[in-house]
């Protein structure tokens, strides 16, 4: 790969910021890494002479690309059985996604396993959990017992479909 793919070192604590890891496990998680040869700490010299300390992640990248490369090759000649699921996977992802954006950070496993429940147990619809997604965000309450109860409200009131919720919403 021609292109270097390289980010600035920020601490490990300006990292676990951004994630649901500590300061402790990113330092494990980068060395772990680090170890596999997957990134590289390189230091350079900028135009005013000034020593920069950079992540290079040419390898990762290059694994990442194979493995995607791969896995689509894969994805193509699986049955339309698998097909459907991988639909499905995706339309979770997209919510566990917009749950990422909007919340501003990772899911914890628990979290995940609550947008899945929502989707196959009890079977709302992909757009609907992003409208109540949407509703919360819209009070300021970013909590998914708060994002449950409008899920239910909506059940208990027969809004089954995300043109009745909308019709719904624009009554109030």
């Amino acid at each position: 790969m021609s292109t270097k793919w390289r980010l600035f070192f920020p601490s490990n604590n300006e990292i676990s910021q951004h994630t649901n890891l500590s300061a402790h496990d990113i330092g494990q998680v980068l060395q772990s890494l680090i170890n596999k040869e997957l990134i590289e700490i390189i230091q350079t010299t900028d135009k005013i002479n000034k020593i920069e300390t950079q992540y290079r992640m040419d390898n990762l990248y290059e694994k990442l690309i194979d493995y995607m490369d791969n896995y689509i090759c894969e994805s193509k000649s699986e049955t339309e059985e698998v097909l459907v699921e991988s639909d499905h996977q995706d339309g979770l992802s997209y919510v566990m996604r917009q749950f990422e954006i909007e919340f501003g950070r990772l899911l914890s496993p628990i979290e995940r396993e609550m947008i899945q429940s929502w989707l196959i147990e009890d079977g709302y619809n992909e757009e609907i959990v992003i409208l109540a997604l949407r509703e919360s965000v819209l009070a300021q309450v970013y909590n998914f017992k708060y994002i449950d109860k409008i899920l239910l409200n909506w059940q208990k009131m027969n809004l089954k479909t995300p043109q009745q919720v909308k019709q719904y919403q624009q009554k109030f």
